[in-house]
């Protein structure tokens, strides 16, 4: 996908303006970040909405330290930020599961943003997509995993930019924009990379949306003011409870549902342990998912199809196909969005 300017600006000061009418804050800004901006009940992460300024890779050093300069990568292309991260660890990693599978969590998160954090601007992504898939081939990380993240890192990329087009509407209040950002991380994401990059960041936003909510009733007195916040710190209120144990009971579904998957089940049989552990209307919503994503997956393996054809195609001059290929992203697909995302993951490919 083709990522605008805006893209690589940070959603966490944008988040922060919304709640207090502070300006946006660029991804590589100061390091005091919008947290120390923030003020009485909104003091807790909100700026989590969407981004972490720290994943920039001025802050957290979890990886292994290499040099991030060009130099140290064998001649692969430098990015705008090497100078500044020059000798620090990479932030992050990607992590197997003992049956070798790629592990959906915040230091994949992390790691993405450490590498996002060392860009501009658009011109920058095919480097940006060269330089992880290095340091993934330099750690030691099977093909299939490298190219698995390299597919999550394109869904990313397109909602992180749907996320900023969302809070930059305004209109919404806090909690509806934490809401729709919440339920924009599922569709374009997943939900399994969703809850694994996000659920700890969420819990902490609502942990603080219930203090603003306690601060802001004016029908409490002081004292019960007082005893409100007081709960909250010894635990999270009712409804953050439940959500918290709908995001663990979906993340143990989601597993459940890939190793019924891999071991032939229905889709019927899918349905219903959802609609047993979720409810009947999360288990629709689910099935819609599954059912766009198919739609997907059958677009883009036509589109590839069609397209190894034309390659491969003798007597064909070099404008000619390059016209070809060109005419089969409109043919294969619907909307500019789409067409964005297969060339992404035609170059991922290619």
């Amino acid at each position: 996908m083709n990522l605008s300017k805006g893209h690589w600006l940070t959603l966490a000061g944008v988040t922060v303006a919304v709640a207090l009418g502070t300006g946006l804050m660029g991804y590589r800004g100061d390091s005091s970040g919008p947290e120390q901006t923030a003020q009485s009940a909104l003091q807790e992460p909100v700026q989590d909405f969407v981004e972490r300024p720290q994943e920039t890779g001025t802050a957290r050093r979890a990886g292994r330290r290499v040099a991030a300069g060009v130099s140290d990568d064998g001649g692969l292309p430098a990015l705008p930020g090497d100078e500044v991260v020059e000798g620090l660890d990479v932030d992050g990693g990607v992590r197997l599961d003992r049956n070798g599978n790629l592990v959906l969590d915040i230091q994949l998160r992390r790691l993405l943003g450490f590498f996002i954090g060392l860009t501009r601007g658009p011109e920058d992504e095919p480097a940006l997509k060269k330089r992880i898939a290095a340091h993934m081939a330099r750690e030691g990380i099977p093909e299939s995993v490298r190219l698995q993240v390299l597919e999550i890192l394109v869904d990313y990329l397109d909602y992180r930019e749907a996320g900023e087009a969302l809070v930059n509407n305004g209109g919404d209040a806090l909690e509806q924009t934490f809401e729709r950002l919440y339920s924009l991380r599922r569709d374009r994401l997943g939900p399994e990379v969703a809850e694994g990059f996000f659920a700890e960041d969420e819990a902490r936003v609502r942990r603080a949306l219930d203090r603003r909510r306690i601060m802001e009733d004016e029908s409490l007195s002081e004292a019960q003011r007082r005893q409100a916040l007081a709960q909250l710190e010894q635990g999270l209120p009712e409804a953050s409870r439940e959500r918290l144990e709908q995001s663990r009971r979906l993340s143990e579904v989601s597993r459940q549902v890939t190793a019924m998957r891999e071991e032939g089940g229905s889709e019927l049989a899918i349905h219903r342990l959802r609609a047993e552990k979720l409810g009947p209307e999360a288990a629709q919503r689910l099935a819609s998912l599954d059912e766009r994503r198919h739609q997907w997956q059958r677009k883009l393996s036509a589109y590839q199809a069609s397209k190894e054809r034309i390659e491969n195609a003798r007597g064909l001059s070099p404008q000619d196909r390059e016209k070809a290929l060109e005419g089969l992203l409109e043919e294969h697909f619907d909307t500019d969005h789409e067409i964005r995302r297969a060339r992404a993951l035609a170059r991922i490919r290619d």
